[in-house]
């Protein structure tokens, strides 16, 4: 009995290792499995002899490689962006791409993005460019047609081996097989050859290689920033959060137009121009996007209030501006940015009449006589807008590697309708949409007599056919100036700041001149569009130093003309222009001109005379 137990025991023991032997192989055939489809692998053996063939095709192939990887990288994981479509006018309007630099046609896919029109206010569509990793239409695969495409121009039929007395003949096609990891990316090609030299023979068919490469955690950065704005709205909200520091009225012209605000007190409404409006809002969203902070990478560095009695509630609105997308710290640095000069955004504000903007609601008192002289003495007004925005941002993650610096971009674009982050399945509801009429333009209200006469600024000469009208919470036309340049009408008493007599001439800047303190007459200048040609020059290097040593602008312009060169066919240059305002009326004015690679746009410019600051940026395409 004893014998035959000991011996149930040695089973049950023998059992029980031939189920772990079970798992133990089990397992490791997995690990196996996982670790074949986690590397590429050539086992074909080359002669010594012909290892210079395949040095260089797997050269060629590096060199392609890496190519078609920053390409992929910059513009948001394509190697190819023909099939993309971008809007030069409106970016965020039927585009599902941003063009860096309008239109030179360097488009950034969007990885969100209201596939809809910008008219569109429910059951619009949002979509995402964004590519996989791996499988159909992914990375990989374009990295693979990429290579497929290339490889044979890059060999250049083998000339160099054929003057040493080599014949190399392919005998199929290109094929590539790639494998994005998380620090390169591995690449096997298939391109069978047949090799001989004299006596020497053999056959040539898998090349393969290693490209270090970041693009796995880039691409995560970029994916885990785009989910964040999907799920938060983080962009429209701070964004809009930031524009609330400058709405009210006490300065229309600087002022954004309130949400909602109730005034009581004061004879003249308060009126917002919607192209003024919306160029405040340009350089506000500018600043806006400059602010975000992004958390867990190497270009963050958080804000850190002034001591003083309000530090700690300073430090509150500082850390707002932080925003916490990813999951773990990257040592990639990450920024955000919207170009107003650029990338004209789409802006509806309502209630509106044409480009005016006002109170959208008077107030009235109680009925009777009591309640007529209430409203008349206080005109209690609610200034109540909706707005409807929409811009690009476009973001870059940069993270050097080795003795060059990756960068992989991406772009987005946010959505805001009647003041709330738009998303899908949501339906837009606006404030009335119309203005409250007002008598001031009514023939009987024009009591007070006006002459102006309008001026060439350039010139001093009358300008003939310039349209008149004066401005205050509504516009009233009053005709055009005649062949001296002189219009005389009458225009409505009006109180307290906003008014002002409009001047308006095609091939003209519109001007603004204001109504007259003292007397009934006055002579206003208006600026002439001066269309100039537009070329692109560059300094040689060697003039520089010479240039600096010069004593005076005219040395310094014959040193400067005596050594300028063309640029060359990789270059993209653009030159911003912003006209430095000589009065509060005076308009805004920018405009740029682009170079690129041999193509000017536009080849003419319109400007206005005055002071400009200048803007230029350049880079070079190395593609």
């Amino acid at each position: 009995m004893r014998t035959k137990g000991q011996a149930t025991v040695f089973i049950i023991i023998g059992i029980i290792l031939l189920l772990g032997a079970s798992i133990y192989f089990a397992t490791q055939t997995d690990v196996i499995k996982r670790t074949l489809t986690t590397e590429l692998t050539v086992t074909e053996r080359t002669p010594d002899e012909l290892l210079p063939v395949r040095s260089y095709i797997e050269n060629c192939v590096r060199t392609i490689l890496e190519e078609a990887l920053d390409t992929a990288m910059q513009h948001g994981g394509y190697t190819s962006t023909e099939n993309f479509r971008s809007n030069p006018t409106f970016p965020t309007d039927n585009s599902n791409a941003l063009d860096l630099l309008p239109p030179s046609q360097i488009l950034v896919p969007y990885w969100y993005y209201m596939e809809s029109g910008n008219n569109c206010r429910e059951n619009c569509n949002f979509r995402s460019e964004m590519p996989s990793l791996s499988g159909q239409n992914s990375i990989e695969q374009q990295l693979e047609n990429h290579v497929n495409r290339n490889l044979v121009a890059c060999l250049d039929n083998f000339e160099s081996f054929s003057e040493e007395g080599f014949t190399i003949t392919p005998q199929d096609v290109v094929k590539s097989e790639t494998l994005i990891r998380d620090k390169d990316v591995q690449i096997k090609v298939t391109y069978p050859l047949k090799v001989a030299k004299e006596d020497l023979s053999a056959d040539m068919k898998e090349f393969g290689i290693s490209v270090p490469s970041d693009l796995t955690e880039l691409y995560t950065m970029a994916k885990e920033l785009r989910d964040y704005e999907m799920s938060t709205c983080f962009l429209e909200k701070h964004t809009f959060d930031y524009f609330s520091q400058f709405m009210g009225i006490e300065n229309p012209q600087t002022d954004l137009p309130p949400l909602s605000k109730t005034v009581s007190g004061g004879f003249v409404k308060k009126i917002w121009l919607l192209p003024q409006v919306k160029e405040n809002v340009k350089q506000k969203t500018f600043s806006a996007v400059k602010l975000i902070g992004i958390f867990n990478q190497t270009g963050f560095t958080w804000p850190l209030a002034q001591p003083g009695s309000y530090q700690y509630v300073q430090q509150g609105i500082l850390d707002q501006n932080i925003f916490y997308p990813f999951k773990q710290f990257h040592a990639a640095e990450v920024s955000l940015d919207y170009f107003p000069t650029f990338w004209e955004p789409y802006l509806s504000i309502k209630p509106s009449e044409g480009a005016l903007l006002t109170a959208s609601q008077e107030i009235k008192g109680p009925g009777g006589p009591l309640g007529a002289l209430f409203s008349t003495i206080t005109f209690t007004r609610r200034y109540q807008f909706s707005y409807d925005y929409s811009f690009p941002v476009m973001v870059e993650i940069r993270k050097p590697l080795q003795d060059k610096e990756q960068v992989f971009r991406i772009a987005l674009e946010a959505n805001t309708r009647a003041n709330n982050c738009f998303r899908p399945d949501a339906t837009v509801t606006h404030l009335s949409s119309s203005i409250s009429e007002t008598l001031l333009c009514d023939e009987e209200q024009r009591t007070k007599p006006i002459q102006i006469t309008v001026l060439n600024v350039s010139n001093r000469q009358p300008v003939e056919g310039v349209e008149v009208a004066f401005t205050a919470f509504e516009t009233c036309p009053l005709g055009q100036t005649d062949n001296n340049g002189q219009i005389a009408s009458t225009y409505p008493p009006a109180f307290g700041p906003g008014q002002a007599f409009v001047l308006e001439k095609p091939g003209y800047v519109t001007e603004y001149a204001p109504v007259p303190t003292v007397g009934n007459t006055i002579t206003a200048e208006i600026k002439p569009i001066l269309q100039k040609n537009v070329r692109f020059k560059i300094i040689a290097q060697d003039a520089v130093p010479r240039i600096k040593v010069t004593e005076n602008p005219a040395e310094a312009r014959v040193a400067r003309n005596t050594q300028l060169i063309d640029p060359s066919n990789r270059d993209i240059i653009t030159v911003t222009l912003s006209r430095i305002k000589e009065t509060n009326l005076d308009p805004d004015f920018n405009t740029f001109v682009l170079y690129n690679k041999g193509e000017i746009s536009p080849d003419t410019l319109d400007l206005i005379p005055g002071r400009y600051n200048v803007s230029i940026t350049s880079m070079l395409d190395r593609t």
